[in-house]
């Protein structure tokens, strides 16, 4: 077990425990009772020292190679160190290595996906955005997508999540970002690096989000908005106006807290 630097009554929890492995931070009073029967290990951050052994011990093992029922197009530029799951559809991309993309999803012409990268299963990367103009009659005409998607190194994408490729410039995820499933990034939307995107958030179009930012679940970020670098967008907030860095926003529509 690892015991967080924040967890009130740890010592108590620490005598009662089973486990005979414990990872804490010298924040923790060891006794030489408690040292009889389990083993401390001293680490500067417990739950980041537990994932990296949790990771260790039980990450799925993926072999490199192209399931026989995906479809992969004759002119995508694959790298041989690449997983592409069963029922895939790749079309004209470049993938680099180490890059997982399980079954069942569908990654249309001009993806760029960079190394060390997941994509779990039913993810759809790189379909028309959603942009229309109408004319004098009231009739719709589809903007033209020609864009791409690019997808930069050690990014993470949720089942079921959807990126729309850019109308006349790409929709860009920077290194280090994790999505999480069922999230929408609409055409022309940037990421900045090394943020993290709840389940179920929607994205609209052309939206730029800075570096390490956190938008919780179900948030929904307006078209063309810009958010700071180091900012949190609390769960449900409908973000409608600018997000300077560092700043904290909640609510409907969202506001600093």
């Amino acid at each position: 077990m690892f015991i967080s630097p924040s967890l009130e009554g740890k010592n108590e929890l620490v005598r009662r425990t089973r486990a005979g492995f414990i990872l804490c931070d010298k924040s923790l009073e060891i006794t030489d009772e408690l040292t009889a029967s389990r083993c401390f290990i001293i680490v500067g951050d417990p739950k980041l020292q537990f994932a990296r052994i949790g990771n260790a011990l039980f990450r799925k093992e993926f072999k490199y190679g192209i399931h026989p029922t995906a479809y992969v197009s004759p002119e995508a530029q694959i790298n041989e160190k690449t997983h592409i799951g069963p029922f895939t559809y790749v079309g004209k991309c470049e993938i680099a290595e180490n890059t997982i993309i399980e079954g069942h999803c569908h990654l249309y012409d001009k993806v760029n996906i960079g190394r060390e990268t997941a994509i779990q299963s039913g993810a759809i990367i790189g379909a028309d955005g959603y942009g229309h103009v109408r004319d004098k009659a009231g009739q719709w005409t589809r903007f033209p997508h020609a864009g791409g998607v690019i997808i930069e190194d050690n990014v993470e994408i949720g089942a079921n999540s959807c990126i729309d490729r850019g109308n006349l410039r790409d929709t860009i995820i920077r290194a280090g970002t994790k999505i999480n499933n069922l999230v929408h990034i609409a055409h022309n939307v940037v990421i900045g690096y090394h943020c993290l995107i709840s389940v179920s958030v929607n994205i609209n179009g052309s939206a730029v989000i800075g570096d390490g930012v956190y938008v919780g679940s179900g948030a929904s970020i307006r078209d063309g908005i810009k958010i700071g670098n180091n900012a949190f967008v609390g769960m449900a907030a409908a973000v409608v106006k600018d997000v300077p860095d560092g700043v904290t926003v909640v609510g409907i529509p969202a506001k600093p807290r």
